[in-house]
């Protein structure tokens, strides 16, 4: 088994999505999202990610933090164009069993000499849900997700363990995302991850 879901629009793939989270905790949906939203998507994102930098020099929460923007649904424009397009609206609901709200939205540009603490195996809830839908994180690549460029490391099958991985062992032995620009991949915020580091000279 795989996971990756080519088929997401139909209902083949939808009853498929339970299985594959279960044995990953991660899935890939290819080609979700068109150019045409791409590109407004990246030149917003640098203007928030520069405003952001303001605000983080500004308030002393600067270091590891270059290339990074929170709460970007604040500068709306494409972000919200994003958002109303409720891409994989019916997995949401499936995942929840229900209804569900936002609780964050960001941005990243991988930065070659300046990696920021998302290059840190993290998982992105405080405490083990075992098994609890508390929540899930949606990440869209607005460029080709590389090995070269850092393709987030997905510790498959974390997400069922209350257990923090040695950090050699993650590097080690998670699945790398790399996929093409305008992917989608949810994946259980009880899974570890990290970025990858980007060894080129692009951001």
């Amino acid at each position: 088994m795989d996971n990756v879901i080519h088929n997401w629009r139909e209902k083949e793939g939808l009853g498929r999505f339970h299985e594959v989270m279960r044995e990953f905790g991660w899935v890939e949906f290819p080609n979700a999202v068109p150019n045409s939203l791409l590109q407004p998507l990246t030149v917003a994102l640098e203007a928030a990610i520069s405003k952001c930098r303001e605000i983080q020099l500004k308030n002393g929460v600067d270091v590891g933090t270059d290339g990074t923007a929170h709460h970007i649904v604040a500068f709306e424009g494409a972000f919200l164009t994003f958002l109303e397009q409720l891409y994989l609206h019916e997995y949401l609901e499936t995942f929840f069993g229900g209804r569900y709200i936002l609780n964050s939205y960001g941005g990243l540009t991988n930065l070659k000499a300046r990696p920021s603490y998302v290059c840190n195996m993290h998982r992105d809830v405080r405490t083990f849900t075992n098994g609890l839908p508390l929540m899930i994180n949606l990440l869209l690549p607005l460029d080709d997700f590389t090995l070269e460029n850092g393709a987030t490391y997905l510790l498959s099958g974390s997400h069922r363990s209350g257990d923090i991985p040695e950090t050699g062992y993650f590097f080690e032995n998670a699945d790398r995302a790399v996929v093409k620009a305008g992917s989608l991949i949810l994946f259980d915020s009880n899974l570890w991850h990290a970025a990858g580091k980007n060894m080129t000279d692009l951001p």
